[in-house]
């Protein structure tokens, strides 16, 4: 892979967080009275998530190529998805 193209996919991944964290933190807070502990939660919980992220696929690099890691996340990704609109489409 190209460094530059990697520093570039960064960047994009950067800008989406950028935008999707405040809006994710905007959606809990009207769905709870408490808004100090809503953003307490979620900041830690992304924070969590990328410690044990980066930990896990530096672990996991050791043994596979890191194609696979990305078909590894992108199946968690699908699954997550799949399971949310089945609910919602549900209740």
């Amino acid at each position: 892979m190209n460094p530059c193209l990697f520093a570039g996919l960064r960047f994009l991944i950067g800008i989406a967080n950028a935008g999707m964290t405040p809006m994710i933190q905007v959606l809990l807070s009207k769905a709870s009275n408490r808004l100090s502990t809503v953003f307490s939660m979620t900041l830690s919980a992304q924070s969590l998530g990328s410690l044990a992220g980066s930990i896990l696929g530096a672990y996991l690099s050791r043994f596979m190529p890191l194609n696979n890691l990305f078909y590894i996340a992108a199946s968690g990704a699908l699954m997550i998805s799949y399971v949310l609109f089945q609910k919602r489409r549900i209740g």
